[in-house]
């Protein structure tokens, strides 16, 4: 019955998804299909067998060590300074955020995310027929939270269209930073996304910062479907 239950609601949430569609005639139904096997195949791997499980506890272990890294960084400049009301989500999301932020311009400085980009995001775009953006963005915002997602891609901003920032900003909007998700411990889109959201992309490409606030409640009810939709195929294998 739980199967069942679970199908029918991704069935719900993609026909929900279809029906917000603003050119339902150029769906690429095929793309999705296999987009949603994989998503499938992947979780069913990395839940129900031993080698999945050692994976996602090594990537586990490697964010974790980052993020002892960057907590050591913040210790060392304010260490000592009592955190009082508010101060916790400042310490221990903020900060974060700042960390991984400045990781990725490193790595984007020394040429290795435009070159995950062009290799990682080429191989999953033969594979769902994608753009290489779109796709890399995808896997990338499995591991980093919203804003991250974006600055991990500013180098390739310029290439983004109204539709395909969209598609981009959506992708993100389904991830949470590490840091919020220590405090929080919650992982879905919300109102405060969409000013997040807009205010990265601001950051990167002021003239792009109106599009996502144009498409902010839009944005908003994408990131909640596809938490619904990635909550209900984990939720099959459990």
């Amino acid at each position: 019955m739980g199967i069942v239950l679970g199908v029918l609601a991704i069935i719900v949430t993609l026909g929900i998804s279809y029906l917000m569609s603003n050119d339902k005639k150029n769906v690429n139904f095929k793309s999705l299909g296999i987009m949603l096997v994989l998503q499938l195949l992947i979780t069913w791997f990395m839940f129900s067998t031993t080698i999945g499980q050692v994976i996602i506890n090594g990537i586990s272990a490697l964010f974790n060590k980052l993020i002892e890294f960057g907590r050591a960084g913040i210790d060392f400049i304010l260490g000592g300074i009592e955190v009082g009301e508010g101060g916790v989500f400042f310490f221990n999301v903020l900060l974060l955020i700042i960390f991984f932020a400045t990781l990725l311009s490193v790595l984007t400085y020394l040429k290795i995310l435009p070159f995950i980009i062009k290799y990682l995001g080429g191989l999953v775009s033969k594979v769902t027929g994608l753009p290489k953006i779109e796709s890399f963005n995808g896997v990338n915002s499995i591991f980093f939270g919203q804003s991250e997602a974006l600055i991990a891609i500013r180098s390739q901003f310029h290439h983004l269209t109204a539709n395909r920032l969209f598609i981009v900003s959506a992708s993100a909007m389904n991830s949470k930073t590490v840091g919020i998700l220590t405090v929080f411990l919650t992982s879905f889109a919300n109102f405060s996304s969409i000013g997040i959201m807009a205010g990265t992309v601001k950051g990167i490409d002021d003239k792009k910062a109106a599009i996502v606030s144009r498409f902010g409640l839009k944005l908003l009810i994408s990131g909640i479907l596809t938490s619904i939709l990635s909550a209900t195929v984990v939720g099959l294998f459990l």
